[in-house]
């Protein structure tokens, strides 16, 4: 199978947009909740009820994207083993890799922090970001093709 992007001839998938965003607001913002508030526990309703309303609008997402003629995201991806198989690596990678940053580097930047400042560290660190978006952009070439 060959994707191929082609621009100007897509219609936007404006409700699994709509749909998608509400799920990861609602889904974060209980997080935030259960975390701001020490006394909510995780069956607190304010936590329950955006925890349900995630799962709500994960159902209507996919419900969604099965009756669109173009869907932001085709859902019979996830029948590729390949393909589930390197989500599943990418992420135990990636939760590996921001444990031990975490774990190492936060100490560290509290110590830099406290000898030149908060603004300079930030500043540094959204530099470093900038110079790596910009690497990766001009290292892609579009229009591109995916095969697998």
């Amino acid at each position: 199978m060959v994707w191929r992007f082609q621009a100007g001839h897509e219609k936007n998938d404006f409700l699994g947009f709509v749909l998608s965003t509400a799920l990861i607001f609602t889904m974060v913002l209980a997080l935030i909740q259960k975390e701001m508030h020490e006394e909510y526990l995780w069956t607190n309703w304010h936590v329950l009820g955006l925890l349900g309303l995630s799962i709500v609008l994960i159902i209507a997402f996919i419900v969604t994207e099965r009756t669109v003629k173009q869907p932001m995201i085709e859902l019979t991806i996830f029948r590729n083993w390949s393909f589930n198989g390197a989500n599943i690596a990418a992420f135990v990678l990636g939760a590996g890799l921001y444990g031990g940053f975490t774990m190492i580097l936060g100490p560290l930047s509290g110590i830099i922090s406290g000898k030149i400042g908060n603004r300079w560290l930030i500043s540094g660190a959204l530099f470093i970001g900038a110079i790596g978006i910009l690497v990766i952009r001009h290292t892609l070439k579009v229009p591109f093709e995916w095969s697998y």
